[in-house]
């Protein structure tokens, strides 16, 4: 609790319209970010200008860390989907934390490992699944509430971006798999009904 009353103490709330950057790739980095509310999407824009979602940040994921600690620009621009808040954490606050405060380390270092394992999964997927595979597991990996529905955490075409399908593949497999049974299209999300199916799509 200290270290979040260090960091809370140094930061500052930022609010993003739908659309708004919180940073453009290429920006000095002067900070990291955490999703108090909304949804954030990382980009990275090719040459042609083509972006592709890296992630899709939800209340309490962070994003910029790397940049901060490897004193680099920030490889990736930061859109709200949503409207969106985040904490505004500065790069002197963050490198101090880092300095005099060993827990809030070996907390970042978990943050970093799990971007670590976000990374290699999602390059797992790319070069070993197909389209199917990969929703499959991406369905399978959200959380769930109390009644079994997932809540995509963005706009479909946002999510078939991240996942490299098109938004008309990731549209047809999800009604593939409502016709075999295996997911119900809500209105308020997507039902898991049989989640052993569907984990036998990741091959």
């Amino acid at each position: 609790m200290e270290d979040v009353a260090y960091l809370a103490e140094h930061s500052e709330l930022i609010r993003l319209e739908r659309g708004e950057q919180a940073f453009r790739q290429g920006d000095p980095c002067d900070a990291m970010y955490i999703v108090a509310s909304g949804t954030v999407r990382v980009v990275r824009l090719g040459r042609n200008q083509r972006e592709h979602v890296l992630h899709l940040c939800v209340p309490g994921d962070s994003f910029g860390e790397v940049a901060v600690l490897g004193e680099m620009r920030m490889p990736a621009s930061a859109i709200a989907a949503s409207p969106s808040v985040c904490v505004k954490v500065p790069k002197g606050a963050l490198q101090s934390a880092i300095q005099e405060r060993h827990e809030f380390c070996r907390s970042l270092l978990r943050s970093m490992a799990m971007w670590t394992r976000h990374f290699v999964g999602l390059l797992d997927d790319l070069v070993l699944q197909d389209a199917l595979g990969r929703i499959a597991r991406y369905l399978l990996d959200l959380p769930s509430g109390p009644d079994g529905v997932v809540h995509l955490p963005a706009t479909k075409k946002d999510i078939a971006n991240h996942l490299h399908v098109s938004s008309e593949t990731f549209s047809r497999v999800l009604r593939n798999l409502a016709d075999e049974g295996q997911i119900s299209v809500e209105q308020n999300g997507i039902q898991i009904l049989d989640a052993d199916a569907l984990m036998q799509h990741e091959s």
